[in-house]
């Protein structure tokens, strides 16, 4: 039992999002969110979308992860995350100074 050719375009997409929600499991291990970072950079240097899907991904994530200062910090920094996207994004989610989470 092999993968239909049909199943080939997702395998990439689909290991992506695993990379993506594992790098939230262990946030408080650097080594792991470090080695997620590396391996969800690698992806982006062969594939066009990465940067893209991955902004919208922690616009859209809960609060939780949004919100996660290391993790933010560390995609931007690996630059993996669209700023002028997300930074738009954030402004709309600061209100004026009225969403706390959203100012730190």
């Amino acid at each position: 039992m092999g993968i239909r050719f049909s199943e080939i375009h997702t395998l990439p997409t689909t290991f992506f999002i695993k990379v993506f929600k594992g790098l939230y499991d262990n946030v408080s291990n650097n080594t792991h969110v470090g080695a997620h970072l590396a391996i969800l950079t690698a992806i982006r240097d062969v594939c066009k979308l990465a940067v893209k899907e991955l902004t919208s991904w922690v616009i859209y994530s809960e609060e939780e992860r949004k919100f996660n200062k290391d993790i933010t910090v560390g995609l931007i920094r690996s630059e993996l995350l669209n700023l002028t996207e997300y930074n738009v994004h954030m402004a709309k989610l600061i209100d004026g100074g009225r969403n706390s989470m959203s100012k730190e």
